[in-house]
């Protein structure tokens, strides 16, 4: 198996929740980072699947945590902008958006770790 994506695995989410806002709605987020590897991480990317209410794929945001997550540890985030979410659809009458499906996609070493 590929080291990095070994590595990948070890990187995770928890404790997710999220709710949008604004007339032009925006993805604000609360999760976890949990990093299980041996090493300092940075650049944490996350990629969210955005559904709508019969769990077909409609938008997805990615975007990246620039923060440290010490080796062995975890890290709570709170509101953290997930960016715009796209309801397709006009305004009168858009898709709900009823769940995501988010995960980390890729991450870099932290510079002390290099």
């Amino acid at each position: 198996m590929n080291k990095i994506f070994s590595n990948l695995r070890n990187v995770t989410l928890s404790d997710w929740d999220w709710r949008s806002e604004g007339y032009v709605p925006i993805m604000f987020a609360s999760f976890t980072l949990h990093n299980h590897t041996a090493f300092d991480i940075q650049d944490v990317e996350i990629t969210c699947d955005i559904l709508d209410n019969t769990g077909q794929l409609i938008d997805w945001n990615i975007r990246t945590v620039h923060e440290i997550i010490s080796a062995n540890s975890s890290k709570a985030f709170e509101n953290f902008s997930m960016g715009y979410v796209n309801f397709q659809g006009n305004f009168s009458v858009p898709v709900p958006v009823t769940s995501t499906n988010c995960r980390v996609t890729n991450f870099a070493l932290a510079a002390q770790s290099r």
